[in-house]
């Protein structure tokens, strides 16, 4: 743990796995967004199933 800490390895690996998802998140923004529209849509109609409010 004594190296991980001397090399800083967390935040080394924070701010790569940061970097990586941003890039996704470029590349494949118009993706993500129609999925997380379809998500909510597949929410709220299963709420209006049960009778409940999203």
């Amino acid at each position: 743990m004594r190296c991980k800490l001397q090399v800083d390895y967390l935040t080394v690996r924070l701010t790569t796995e940061i970097e990586a998802q941003q890039t996704m998140i470029e590349t494949h923004g118009p993706e993500l967004r129609a999925f997380r529209r379809h998500l909510r849509t597949r929410l709220a109609n299963a709420a209006a199933m049960l009778g409940e409010r999203p």
